[in-house]
């Protein structure tokens, strides 16, 4: 049978568009216009937006147009990381939720309906203000990447259990396959597309959610996106309104960009093509 036609997606002006973005969004740092690290570049606080700073300066004098660049590929990599965490997590619990079954099942499933209710940007919100210094950028991603894989064990459970059932995998019990090569060869290629869709998604979600707790000062890393936010919630007026619009506005295009990804993945990998595909 033939696979889904991804090529088809990569074809599209959007996507294609999308993904430039997010390329642009990687590699930008290392050619923005002024070194962050040199100190200040501009003989004037506050510089509104002019042919010399695109996007103005901020309160250091750095020019905010570099800032911006660097904050997206910080908060870029710190939501790709945690959503990681949260994909591998949630796939590996709701696999063998779902494989094992019986009490075990219910049990498991018990635990993540607990957690699932509790309220993740409040989790965040709390453990962060506990500890008494800021969180590094290794520490966010871990604590954001555990405390998101309810949603995803819950449907890898439901897809798991779905899958258990159809012909193809009986016939493949009923010649003594392992349950962990069931896993692996016949069970994991039919999830790969709903964990796309959910790692695109996800992304966009965890910027979000960083740029969130940064703006609130929960600590974490000083050049994302959130805490460029946070650093110009503190200047009253609409006098500098340059410092709050870019950086909220680099938010808003790269979570858009990741919910059309989302939204195109989800579109080319259909339920019934994707249980057409061959499992050998």
């Amino acid at each position: 049978m033939q696979r889904p036609p991804v090529r088809a997606l990569l074809l599209r002006r959007s996507v294609l568009l999308l993904l430039a973005f997010m390329l642009t969004i990687l590699v930008a740092p290392y050619f923005a216009p002024y070194d962050l690290h040199s100190g200040l570049v501009s003989q004037t606080k506050y510089q509104p937006p002019s042919s010399t700073h695109v996007m103005g300066t901020n309160t250091l004098d750095v020019d905010l147009f570099s800032l911006v660049l660097k904050g997206s590929q910080v908060s870029l990599i710190i939501a790709a990381s945690a959503t990681a965490i949260s994909l591998a997590i949630g796939l590996a619990y709701g696999m063998i939720s779902a494989m094992v079954g019986g009490w075990f099942e219910t049990v498991l499933m018990r635990i993540t309906d607990i957690s699932f209710s509790l309220p993740r940007f409040l989790i965040l919100l709390a453990v962060s203000s506990i500890v008494s210094e800021p969180l590094s950028v290794p520490q966010l991603i871990l604590l954001i990447g555990m405390t998101g894989w309810f949603e995803v064990a819950r449907l890898t459970r439901g897809e798991v259990g779905s899958l258990l059932t159809r012909d193809w995998v009986l016939a493949a019990q009923a010649t003594g396959v392992s349950r962990a090569r069931l896993a692996a060869r016949h069970i994991f290629p039919h999830l790969v597309p709903i964990l796309a869709v959910m790692a695109t998604l996800g992304i966009g979600h965890v910027i979000v959610l960083e740029a969130g707790l940064m703006f609130l000062g929960a600590g974490g890393p000083q050049s994302s996106l959130g805490s460029l936010l946070q650093s110009a919630s503190g200047i009253s007026g609409w006098d500098h309104w340059w410092l709050v619009f870019f950086p909220g506005i680099a938010i808003v295009l790269i979570v858009l960009a990741c919910n059309a990804l989302g939204d195109a993945l989800r579109d080319v990998f259909a339920p019934e093509q994707v249980h057409a595909w061959p499992t050998t």
